[in-house]
């Protein structure tokens, strides 16, 4: 039972993958973007919003930057210019 569990939700993700992967215009794709956020992730009272979400994974892990301590570097000018 346990295996089918495993199954259908690879299947339901690789499903989701692919619809992700067509065209859409911004606007569209930022809505489905919220709304797998929405049904996907767990906890929203952590995380109220997908934006904040975002934010917090990429502070964890250093996500999408190419030099050491980047991600600090954005957020202390971030801070300096609110």
């Amino acid at each position: 039972m346990e295996n089918v569990k495993f199954f259908i939700i690879r299947i339901v993700g690789i499903f989701l993958s692919m619809l992700s992967l067509l065209w859409m215009p911004w606007c569209i794709r930022t809505a489905w973007a919220k709304l797998l956020y929405r049904v996907t992730y767990v906890d929203p009272q952590k995380y109220p919003t997908y934006m904040k979400f975002i934010e917090e994974t990429n502070a964890r892990y250093n996500m999408g930057k190419r030099t050491k301590n980047a991600y600090v570097n954005i957020v202390l000018t971030k801070e300096r210019h609110e």
